[in-house]
């Protein structure tokens, strides 16, 4: 059984806000989330799922942190390099 995560927890992992998260699910773009009770609850090996197979990050993946990160902060570090946001190339004006 994988491991559910609350709104919360799935906003610490995908750096972009609570609204995005619903107008990705209603295109079909983010997994959609299971009704626990009256929790929504998103189950972690379906993000990983959706992590793994084909967002095409933004910017290069950061480089290898010193220490190698477990758990959360591995999940947590992976997600950020995923939606990193490349540097402005615009010229000034």
């Amino acid at each position: 059984m994988s491991k559910l995560l609350n709104l919360r927890t799935v906003l610490d992992l995908v750096p972009v806000n609570e609204r995005t998260i619903a107008r990705w699910v209603k295109a079909g773009r983010f997994p959609a989330p299971l009704k626990v009770g009256r929790r929504v609850m998103w189950r972690l090996s379906d993000l990983d799922a959706f992590a793994d197979g084909g967002l095409t990050p933004l910017a290069p993946p950061a480089p290898p942190s010193p220490v190698p990160l477990t758990g959360i902060e591995a999940d947590a570090a992976r997600w950020a390099a995923m939606f990193a946001r490349p540097a402005s190339t615009r010229s000034p004006a």
